[in-house]
């Protein structure tokens, strides 16, 4: 049977399965699919400017209504002045004027109302939006079929639709809202949420980058007693908010049940404990080893970064760890800080300081030595992976803020640097006696250490490939 055969009921089912990218690309490639491709190509959209969310509104509404039954996630993250700021800035500096942005709002709202079984909303600046447009407002919290949303920017409006939100989202981020030079608002300007009224249980996946704005741990257990995933963000300042006032520093417990797999940093979880074994932790802080040069990336000392993070693993007590450690911590930090954890059996590290592929074996091999000394004192130990990411080009020294010569007999190329660390991965693995499985990640590296490496000029390439070394008998 050719594809020609197909009925149209098919062929809608089976775009069905694509996403917007591979949707239009297949409209354009083969006529038979393009009607009914073409219907499925705006399923998905995502707007990153004022302008354009005009033009995709008034496109949806004026040129395209049929495909509005298809539109199924709507992305908006611009950035929207409000009426306060608009009215202090000379008219010269604006982008939009003032009522530009109220037919825009308006315009948005209208679209909006004409797809009521949306799936996913992301709205950044939502305060702003909804203050030019409070239809907005009643319009997002009369949808039902809502399984993600998302907004940045939380004010009274915001706090009104969460408060009657009819859809019952498996997915929710709250976000801190960005100023027009991309820098987060100073947080004397927020708003602060009162917690009293809300709750969502259906929600699964948690994001909340909204510090200043929502309650502490307990405030956020009892609105989300259902959470199973909470990604707390890398703020410069404690994302999990728990010491309130003038009480004196201590660990607080936070009965979250539900609770499994935690995202922030040491400065954030440190003051806090689960009564309930939570399972997965991965700090967004990397742990650094530059005492007294500069500060860390949250604008504290690495060393306090540091002594963070082992107070947040010690009461967590996590099952499966995912950080970012420097090639450059001491043996003594790093007993301490793997042994801390009793419940540990799955560790995945991203090496910090290990760039140049001449120098890739010698450095990761000095760092392994270091760390398996501390693993042979944690016998529950299963897995341990290794993520690097080892620049192709031929750097210096001076490119990576690093002195000496390279070893004698360095590899000449990437691929001869590559083959010489999986020659020693058995090895490696052997010196640990619980351990059943090593491997080494060379996919892509997590945006904290590629904003770092931008930092100083290395461009890491995206190869994605992940070597493993499987252990089943000794």
């Amino acid at each position: 049977m050719g594809v020609q055969t197909l009925n149209h009921d098919t062929l809608a089912l089976i775009v069905a399965n694509l996403d917007s990218s591979d949707a239009r690309s297949l409209s354009s490639t083969a006529r038979i699919f393009h009607a009914v491709a073409r219907e499925h190509a705006l399923k998905d959209v995502t707007i990153h400017s004022f302008a354009n969310v005009v033009k995709f509104c008034n496109y949806m509404l004026h040129d395209a209504r049929a495909r509005l039954p298809s539109l199924r996630a709507l992305r908006i993250r611009c950035f929207v002045e409000n009426a306060e700021r608009l009215a202090q800035q000379e008219p010269r500096f604006r982008e939009h004027s003032e009522d530009e942005y109220r037919s825009g709002a308006a315009l948005l709202a209208t679209l909006l109302q004409e797809v009521p079984d949306l799936r996913v909303l992301v709205l950044g600046q939502a305060e702003v939006w909804m203050m030019y447009e409070r239809r907005i407002v009643a319009i997002v919290t009369a949808m039902r079929a809502l399984q993600e949303l998302e907004f940045t920017d939380i004010g009274p409006q915001v706090a009104d639709t969460l408060r009657s939100l009819q859809s019952a989202p498996r997915k929710m981020a709250l976000e801190d809202p960005i100023s027009s030079v991309g820098l987060p608002r100073p947080s004397w300007w927020q708003y602060r949420l009162e917690p009293t009224g809300l709750s969502f249980p259906s929600v699964q996946v948690l994001s909340v980058r909204a510090q200043h704005v929502l309650p502490g741990a307990p405030g956020l257990a009892r609105i989300f007693p259902n959470a199973r995933v909470v990604n707390f963000g890398d703020e410069y300042v404690p994302t999990f908010r728990v010491l309130i006032g003038a009480q004196p520093p201590h660990v607080r417990t936070v009965d979250w049940p539900s609770l499994e797999c935690v995202y922030g940093t040491g400065h954030a979880l440190k003051w806090w404990t689960n009564p309930h074994p939570i399972h997965c932790v991965e700090l967004l802080s990397p742990l650094r080893k530059i005492d007294n040069k500069e500060f860390g990336l949250r604008k504290l000392n690495p060393a306090a970064e540091r002594d963070d993070a082992m107070a947040a693993v010690k009461h967590v007590q996590p099952v499966v760890l995912i950080a970012t450690l420097s090639a450059k911590l001491g043996e003594r930090y790093l007993k301490g800080f793997l042994t801390s954890m009793t419940r540990l059996r799955y560790v995945s590290a991203e090496v910090w300081d290990v760039y140049r592929y001449q120098t890739w074996l010698p450095d990761l091999s000095k760092w392994w030595n270091l760390v398996q000394k501390a693993l042979c004192k944690h016998a529950g130990l299963v897995c341990f992976k290794v993520r690097c990411s080892v620049s192709r080009k031929d750097l210096t020294r001076g490119d990576v803020d690093q002195t000496g010569t390279d070893p004698e007999g360095a590899p000449t190329s990437y691929v001869q640097a590559l083959e010489r660390v999986l020659v020693s991965l058995p090895q490696w693995a052997l010196k640990v006696p619980s351990l059943r499985y090593l491997s080494l990640d060379l996919r892509e590296t997590s945006p904290t250490l590629i904003a770092y490496r931008r930092n100083v000029s290395i461009r890491v390439g995206t190869q994605q490939r992940e070597v493993s070394t499987q252990l089943v008998s000794r």
